[in-house]
């Protein structure tokens, strides 16, 4: 513990950061709130999680190939968690293929049909560009449903991957692992 501030010392000076102001943690960041608050609306940042996440004008096709379809497609440097998406399918309600036969792999979310196709992380996900509006709203309805950490955040990665592909009127490519 000692060794702490005399570390975090090094970094600043290393990583050039001794001129700016500390930025503390803000706890509001772990409600849906403030993370829709802590970056624009339109920030790619680097947030990686168990998908690889790219929008196409063609998701079927770019899935095949690896190739992009339009010039408005591109990669994105966000995803969710494993462990996100464990929890926010938890929260959910989610039907797991061992408890219940319906579920024909991984889960199924009850009344979420397009987030379930994020049920099994080792599989590929893609939705059509006239898919998105409709996933978006899903995912803006199971926001007001979550109240754990890792829901809300896996949630706010999905919405603003959706934003994207809403705005850029392309589809969404989730490769799995």
């Amino acid at each position: 513990m000692a060794d702490i501030p005399v570390f975090c010392s090094y970094l600043e000076k290393r990583l050039g950061l001794t001129e700016h102001d500390p930025k503390q943690f803000d706890p509001r960041w772990l409600t849906a709130e403030g993370l829709a608050q802590s970056k624009g609306e339109f920030e790619d940042f680097f947030e990686p999680g168990t998908w690889s996440v790219f929008l196409a004008h063609d998701p079927n096709a770019y899935a095949k190939t690896f190739k992009p379809t339009s010039p408005a497609d591109r990669s994105l440097g966000l995803s969710m968690s494993m462990f996100e998406q464990e929890d926010l399918f938890k929260e959910l309600g989610a039907a797991w293929a061992n408890q219940n036969s319906e579920a024909e792999s991984g889960s199924s979310v009850p009344g979420f049909p397009l987030l379930s196709r994020l049920s099994d992380y080792t599989s590929d996900a893609t939705y059509e560009p006239e898919e998105v509006s409709s996933f978006l709203e899903e995912l803006r309805r199971a926001q007001q449903i979550v109240k754990e950490r890792r829901s809300i955040r896996g949630l706010d990665n999905l919405i603003r991957i959706a934003r994207w592909a809403k705005k850029l009127h392309v589809g969404i490519y989730f490769g799995g692992v």
